[in-house]
């Protein structure tokens, strides 16, 4: 009774995943703008929130925790603006906005960091990230200014319909359109974001990061020591045997979470889940006094850093 009551509080609680895209016209970014008429606070947008309100949540009350943000790209080299300057280079104004945008969204991110103590994040450098392949295109791709779907100069003086003309090979062109980037193009980036260095990503990438930090607590009486609040119990049977045959309530995935929790330490056979081939940054802390040991087990785990 007491390890069902116990851990089950602890562990039941699953991190919230909050998927948020937007673009000038959507929810809630121009919304507060007085001189913007580019807004969509009004129905049907917003319709899938909460109480269908249009008006922006507060995500940390909501539970997230890690948030993944992505810069602004060079807007001044999206074909609509190459062919708007003129001379098919890209449009330098615009891209310094570009930059002075990412300059200060860092600053905002690392102030919000340090307010509040559980918050982590990813920012990914999107200007850099895209400049770099606008410059070093090969063998990514093979035209870097173009749209792949569009009419006119550039194929960036119409839109993508019906009646545009369409490349062959659009995995070769960063662009798909007069402003969107294409699969391939996207693809590249999200890989970045996900396994990238500093140069791209800061303070760290969008890769799973899991806190460890080992605690000692009595438990019906008797010294405990646990990390994430879970004091590691060996099941009946052992795991792999479980997995292959399918036993039922010899372990939970879940079981441990990601990071520490306020609750009270509990006896379980803790178990993680993460995704395969994830690359994944592990920190381990111990605030007690004596030497931790640490055992990581898992079907396929190599160091690589």
């Amino acid at each position: 009774m007491f390890l069902t009551l116990e851990c089950g509080s602890a562990s039941e609680e699953k991190p919230a995943v909050f998927v948020l895209g937007n673009s000038t016209a959507d929810v809630r970014t121009n919304s507060f703008l007085p001189s913007s008429n580019a807004r969509a606070n009004f129905p049907h947008n917003g319709i899938d929130f909460p109480h269908s309100r249009a008006t922006g949540r507060n995500l940390m009350a909501l539970g997230a925790r890690k948030f993944g943000i992505i810069s602004v790209p060079p807007i001044g080299c999206c074909p609509s603006q190459r062919v708007l300057s003129g001379t098919g280079e890209c449009l330098e104004v615009l891209n310094e906005l570009a930059l002075a945008f990412h300059s200060e969204l860092g600053a905002v991110l690392k102030k919000l960091s340090s307010e509040y103590e559980s918050m982590k994040y990813s920012l990914g450098n999107a200007y850099d990230m895209t400049m770099d392949v606008i410059v070093n295109p090969l063998p990514h791709f093979k035209d870097v200014k173009s749209a792949c779907c569009g009419s006119g100069t550039l194929n960036a003086e119409g839109i993508c319909d019906p009646k545009a003309r369409l490349c062959l090979k659009r995995h070769k062109y960063l662009f798909w359109d007069l402003y969107h980037s294409t699969h391939a193009a996207s693809k590249l980036a999200a890989v970045t974001l996900y396994t990238g260095g500093p140069r791209f990503v800061t303070p760290m990438n969008f890769s799973q990061t899991i806190k460890l930090v080992s605690s000692a607590a009595l438990i019906n009486g008797k010294q405990k020591y646990g990390v994430n609040s879970v004091s590691f119990v060996p099941a009946d049977t052992p795991l792999k045997v479980a997995e292959y045959f399918n036993i039922g309530g010899i372990f939970r995935v879940g079981s441990i979470l990601d990071s520490p929790t306020a609750g009270k330490m509990c006896l379980n056979t803790s178990m993680m889940g993460t995704d395969y081939r994830a690359f994944i940054e592990v920190v381990i802390e111990n605030h007690e006094d004596i030497v931790q040991s640490w055992h990581l087990n898992g079907y396929a785990f190599w160091i690589v850093a």
